[in-house]
C-alpha cells in the first residue's frame, strides 16, 4: 500500500500490533528465504494449529505484510515486498533469534530440473529466472518480456512473436520445490523447446526430471544464458 508522511504514525503502529505476536513474527522469519509457504507449512514452523496460522495470516494480508499466491487447488504466502524483508533483516541484527526452516520433501533428482506443463521447472529454472530479470529481459513482477529480452532472445535463435504482436501473458509460474517463481505459460514452453533443440537437456525415460547436458551447463550456467 502507498503511504504518506501523513499515515507514517499510523503505519508504526500497524507495524508494532503485527510484532507484537511472537507466532506472526516467526511466519515472517520464515518467508525471509523469499519462498512461498502455505498455511499449513507455516503453521508447522510456528509450531501453532492450522486455524491460528490462518488467523495471524489473514491479519498480515489486510496490512500488507504478505501477499497470497493461488496456484492450483493450493495458496502459498510470501512477503509483499523485498522492504519487509530487508527491515527484518536488520531486526534480526539486535537478536539472537533463528530463522525456521522447512526441509523440502521433493527428490533431489526432480529438484534441479524437470519439465512442469511444458516448460523448465526446479533451482535451475529458478535461478535462471532471476538472471533474465537482472538483465532486463523479463519484467520483475510479470517475468513477461521487455524489448529488450525479445531482441536477445530472437537473436539467439529462440522463435517468437514480433515484438508489436507479442503477447503480455503474466508468465510467473509458482515452483512447487523451490516455492519461487519460474517462467510459466507461453514463453515458458518457447523457452524449454529451445533448450531442448540445443541439446541443453536430455530427458529421462518415464520421469519429468531433466538431466543438464555439458552443452548446457556451457550455455546455462554462471549467468553465460545472457553473456553469450
Amino acid at each position: 500500500r502507498m503511504h504518506t508522511p501523513d499515515t507514517a504514525p499510523q503505519l508504526m503502529a500497524e507495524l508494532a500490533r503485527i510484532l507484537a505476536e511472537p507466532k506472526r513474527v516467526h511466519m515472517l522469519l520464515a518467508l525471509m528465504d523469499g519462498r512461498a509457504y502455505t498455511a499449513t507449512e507455516l503453521a508447522l514452523m510456528a509450531e501453532i494449529a492450522p486455524s491460528t496460522a490462518s488467523s495471524h495470516l489473514q491479519k498480515m494480508l489486510e496490512q500488507g505484510f504478505i501477499t497470497c499466491v493461488a496456484q492450483g487447488k493450493h495458496r502459498y504466502f510470501r512477503l509483499s515486498s523485498p522492504d519487509i524483508g530487508q527491515f527484518l533483516e536488520h531486526m534480526l541484527r539486535f537478536t539472537a533469534v533463528q530463522k525456521p526452516t522447512l526441509a523440502s520433501s521433493t527428490p533431489l533428482c526432480l529438484r534441479y530440473a524437470r519439465t512442469c506443463y511444458h516448460h523448465l521447472a526446479g533451482e535451475l529454472a529458478t535461478h535462471l529466472a532471476q538472471e533474465l530479470v537482472q538483465a532486463q529481459w523479463l519484467h520483475a513482477d510479470s517475468y513477461d518480456l521487455t524489448e529488450l529480452g525479445h531482441q536477445q532472445l530472437s537473436r539467439k535463435g529462440v522463435t517468437l512473436a514480433a515484438w508489436p504482436q507479442y503477447a503480455q501473458q503474466q508468465c510467473t509460474c509458482l515452483d512447487w520445490s523451490e516455492r519461487q517463481f519460474h517462467i510459466g505459460k507461453r514463453l515458458g514452453k518457447t523457452l524449454l523447446q529451445f533448450f531442448m533443440q540445443q541439446h541443453y537437456f536430455d530427458t529421462v525415460c518415464e520421469s519429468r526430471e531433466l538431466r543438464l547436458t555439458a552443452r548446457g551447463k556451457q550455455h546455462l550456467l554462471a549467468q553465460r544464458f545472457t553473456q553469450t
